[in-house]
């Protein structure tokens, strides 16, 4: 910049300085004590400038840069520095311990919560409707056959008692001196026809109820058979042994119905039938296996596929709980249905998304946290993620920096624990001044800032610039 005039004030030359800088133009001067600028040939290149030392700027007294320094000299000149622990805030064992907070993290974060109940709902709805086992439609035809069934096993219920009857009577003794043992000896015969006929007739029967029974097995899958079959034969035997008592048979019925009921919900076919019966079931599950998957903070692809496929099972395997715990409690909206003037309808839609979206947000939120808290501790991935997702307001952190001729000094501040909403205050004490900084709002207990590290952070320029 141009050197200012001798006549200018310090004061003037200050303000000058202030506005346009140290290489500014010095607006006194007139137009010819300002040289006039070399104009760039082909043939001439313009010299690198020379390093500024420290003279002073004129009156006013401010110094200017000790020396230029380029890009190439820093980079050559730089050093490699050992970050020291106490340099690390927070520290790694703490940062930890913050991180386990992702297991609540359903709690903690309830618009992700809402988000992934959301996701889990539509997940729910599709596979449901895919499902043999659970959609509406099958559902209708299950009930269909049961009663088809149940006036099968009536009918074969009453051939039974009448074919009981009949043995009976047949069984009994005709007296060879009563006058009406001809009357009774043809009635017998008689009764001994229909007892053959009734015999022939309930293996017809039995055969149209076996039939039934496979077809039923057919529309609602075999999980749901196996598991009655299952725990009637389990608590046929366990009713039956004199040597096993109440709590036991109670005991040996109730890991049955556990048992199936695992059986039933965590049925890995389920999911290939409703794929195969439903493509956008299959594309939704596609897709949510490859986000999962690609979004694995690793570069090998064989730990992405792992740690990506894990996830994704886990997150399956809440959706199939929460879709069965919707189906499983269809009773309740039955129960409101007969109480309130709603359509049966309308209540088991509405129960099916209440279901779907507050079990499916805590279940799927919690699959997360746990993924993020055993990620982050141990393989130091979704770090980023792990902690945006907490939102935690403590532990903040900023430098302080104090500008010297030659030298700098940081401050490393740290502030452990930050007030919360209600932790801060508009109106003044009494006889409270407000600090000079003129702050709007003001703590309602006095903050307590620190040191990051033992003692400020000096950098003087002769050390550093060659």
């Amino acid at each position: 910049g141009a050197v200012a005039s001798k006549s200018d004030t310090d004061a003037f030359n200050r303000l000058e300085q202030a506005t346009m800088g140290l290489g500014g133009r010095d607006f006194t001067q007139t137009a010819a004590d300002v040289p006039a600028t070399p104009v760039a040939t082909s043939e001439s290149v313009a010299p690198e400038p020379k390093p500024i030392t420290d003279t002073p700027a004129g009156p006013g007294g401010m110094g200017r840069r000790a020396k230029a320094v380029r890009k190439e000299d820093i980079i050559r000149e730089s050093k490699t520095h050992q970050l020291r622990p106490e340099a690390i805030y927070p520290p790694k064992s703490t940062s930890r311990l913050l991180c386990v907070k992702n297991l609540a993290l359903p709690f903690r974060n309830r618009p992700f919560t809402y988000l992934v109940g959301l996701i889990y709902f539509m997940f729910a709805w599709v596979f449901t409707v895919a499902d043999p086992r659970q959609s509406p439609i099958t559902r209708n035809m299950v009930e269909g056959v049961n009663l088809e069934l149940s006036g099968k096993v009536t009918e074969m219920q009453r051939i039974d008692t009448k074919i009981l009857q009949l043995e009976a009577a047949l069984k009994s003794p005709i007296a060879p001196t009563d006058p009406t043992s001809a009357i009774q000896q043809a009635q017998r015969e008689r009764d001994a026809r229909e007892l053959r006929q009734l015999q022939s007739t309930k293996v017809e029967k039995q055969s149209e109820i076996d039939a039934t029974v496979k077809r039923r097995a057919a529309v609602q899958g075999a999980a749901a058979t196996k598991f009655e079959n299952d725990l009637a034969t389990r608590a046929a035997a366990v009713f039956n042994d004199d040597k096993v008592g109440f709590g036991g048979k109670l005991t040996a019925v109730v890991g049955a119905m556990l048992a199936g009921t695992l059986g039933f919900i965590f049925d890995p076919k389920a999911i290939f039938d409703a794929a195969e019966l439903s493509p956008m079931f299959a594309f939704m599950l596609i897709g949510l296996w490859a986000g999962l998957v690609s979004y694995v903070e690793s570069g090998s692809r064989i730990v992405k596929f792992i740690i990506g496929t894990l996830h994704a099972a886990a997150h399956i395997a809440a959706l199939l709980f929460v879709s069965w715990l919707a189906s499983a409690t269809t009773f309740i909206p039955s129960l409101l249905g007969a109480l309130l003037p709603i359509p049966a309808d309308l209540l088991r839609i509405a129960w099916n998304v209440l279901v779907a979206l507050f079990f499916g947000g805590l279940l799927g939120g919690f699959v997360m946290g746990l993924y993020w808290t055993l990620t982050s501790t141990l393989f130091n991935m979704h770090t980023g993620d792990a902690f945006g997702a907490l939102g935690i307001k403590d532990y903040k952190n900023f430098l302080r920096v104090k500008l010297e001729p030659g030298r700098a000094t940081i401050y490393p501040i740290a502030l452990d624990r930050v007030p919360g909403p209600k932790g801060w205050r508009w109106k003044l004490h009494k006889d409270e001044q407000r600090p000079s900084h003129n702050p709007q709002i003001l703590p309602v207990s006095p903050l307590k800032p620190r040191l990051i590290e033992k003692a400020p952070i000096v950098i003087d320029a002769q050390k550093v610039m060659p």
